[in-house]
């Protein structure tokens, strides 16, 4: 089990990566944070491709920065054999479609 706070953030602080002061930080984890299973409830939606995501931001200490989990805290995360995780479709997805309007 990785501590992602420790093992991964900590690394791009402000204090401990000096490089990075200014500069957008983007972490996306395709990764389970627990063992519980979200079964969902079933809703009404106009858009068939909704998947939930939580994004947090965190203290200054880490400035810049958008760090982005496939799922909150406790629950594993989704991943089709096959089609890979709608986590990861869903970001690429989203990028290709509108990167070209921002840079």
């Amino acid at each position: 089990l990785v501590d992602i706070e420790s093992e991964i953030l900590n690394h791009f602080t402000n204090e401990n990566c000096r490089q990075m002061v200014d500069k957008l930080k983007l972490f996306l984890f395709q990764s389970c944070r627990g063992n519980k299973r979200d079964h969902g409830v079933e809703v009404e939606t106009d858009d068939a491709t909704s998947f939930g995501a939580r994004k947090i931001m965190v203290a200054a200490t880490l400035s810049d920065a958008t760090i982005a989990y496939s799922t909150v805290p406790d629950y594993v995360s989704k991943r089709d054999r096959t089609d890979g995780a709608p986590y990861i479709q869903t970001v690429c997805k989203v990028f290709k479609e509108h990167a070209h309007e921002f840079h």
